[in-house]
């Protein structure tokens, strides 16, 4: 599967298993409304002999009870490109490990977006893109508070 977004204009084999997909499109339907972005996190990581790089994080949150049902870290090793390329399957392992399909799955970023639709519309979650997850943002920014004490 090839996608080519706009703000990029590269292309972006997105890599997930078929199987998987599979899984989550059996799984029940529950009630929950998931909020889902990737973000790079603030802090670098620094392996003895490598570049260091900032990682990220594919962050799901409950959008009623701002509780975070799932967490992802990435690494845009080899890179970038590559690490979006892995964020479906990302997304998919993430679901499957909560045992049921959210009602809806909101997303932010048209890239994010772009990459997920498809996918998730296949796996019968129900994709909507927004503008505003003001829940997500107050647990990423606990995320974030948590990891500077560190």
């Amino acid at each position: 599967m090839t996608l080519d977004t706009e703000w990029t204009g590269r292309d972006y084999n997105i890599n997930y298993s078929r199987k998987t997909r599979a899984e989550v499109s059996r799984l029940s339907q529950g009630t929950q409304v998931i909020q889902v972005d990737l973000l790079m996190l603030p802090t670098p990581v620094m392996e003895k002999g490598k570049k260091g790089y900032f990682p990220f994080v594919l962050l799901l949150v409950d959008k009623h009870s701002g509780m975070v049902p799932g967490m992802a870290m990435l690494s845009p090793e080899p890179d970038l490109h590559s690490m979006y390329e892995s964020v479906p399957q990302k997304l998919l392992e993430e679901i499957t490990k909560k045992g049921f399909r959210p009602k809806k799955i909101e997303i932010r970023s048209e890239q994010l977006f772009g990459l997920l639709q498809e996918v998730l519309n296949d796996a019968y979650c129900s994709p909507e893109r927004v503008d505003q997850m003001p829940q997500l943002d107050e647990a990423f920014d606990s995320l974030v508070t948590h990891l500077n004490r560190k």
